[in-house]
């Protein structure tokens, strides 16, 4: 019996943070058919995530524990789930166009770079397993969902695994490798400037190697991080395109 009352409890406990979680959801929604928001295009997923880091950084700490449950069953299997069966709808509606054939064309494309990418990763390029498989599944998963610049941030990030020290031939791989990736292989938007009459054409993605710069100047010891300015860092890139945006939404109109 007891037991039997001790599941019970775990169990209300987990429907109120769930339906928590729902309340959320549908506010974030309503919000999002505000008049002015709706006006600028912003999707319920955008105002969730906003009012998610609001909630973050205010409420969190103020809400009944016993609700803890059911936010944490949410967010670790409920989000899961949801992100499975919205890929799934993606993939049906695909599937009615590209048809039988087109599908064993792709899983035989996927599963043979899947593979060769981690052969590579183990032998020619001498990572450990576990990292290979990731590398080549982050990859594939950047460049079937077109994320992450088609997969070419996971290769950056490989560039530094291997070109990891401070020796001039570390910077120098550093600078080649993020010069093919980002300026040879994603080089396909320019904008132009005028210097002394002439008009040159600028690859967008080549001001990535101005990254290289603050990257080389660091020495390893950790700058200024208080609290607010840690949640400042966090917030600044969703909110920045946010705003810019909004914007364009305006400007547009």
């Amino acid at each position: 019996m007891r037991e039997k009352a001790i599941s019970n409890g775990y169990h209300l406990q987990l429907m109120n943070g769930v339906l928590f979680v729902i309340l959320f959801a549908s506010a974030a929604y309503q919000l999002s058919q505000w008049h002015y928001i709706s006006l600028l295009g912003i999707s319920p997923l955008i105002v969730g995530i906003v009012l998610g880091m609001v909630y973050g950084n205010t409420l969190r700490l103020h809400l009944p524990v016993y609700w803890l449950p059911g936010i944490l069953f949410s967010s670790k299997v409920l989000l899961r789930v949801a992100i499975v069966l919205y890929g799934f709808r993606l993939t049906f509606q695909d599937l009615a166009l590209v048809g039988v054939n087109g599908l064993a064309i792709s899983a035989f494309m996927l599963t043979s770079t899947f593979i060769g990418g981690s052969w590579l990763g183990m032998k020619v390029f001498g990572l450990p397993r576990r990292l290979a498989l990731l590398t080549a599944a982050g990859f594939l998963a950047g460049y079937l969902t077109m994320a992450d610049y088609y997969g070419v941030g996971v290769l950056t990030v490989l560039v530094f695994y291997f070109f990891r020290g401070c020796r001039w031939w570390d910077f120098l791989g550093q600078l080649v490798c993020l010069y093919l990736l980002h300026v040879q292989l994603l080089g396909g938007y320019f904008f132009t400037i005028t210097l002394f009459g002439r008009e040159f054409e600028i690859v967008q993605q080549g001001l990535a190697l101005l990254a290289l710069l603050p990257i080389w100047l660091y020495r390893g010891r950790q700058g200024y991080h208080a609290r607010w300015f840690q949640h400042f860092g966090y917030a600044f890139y969703p909110l920045h395109m946010l705003v810019l945006y909004a914007i364009y939404q305006l400007v547009t109109a």
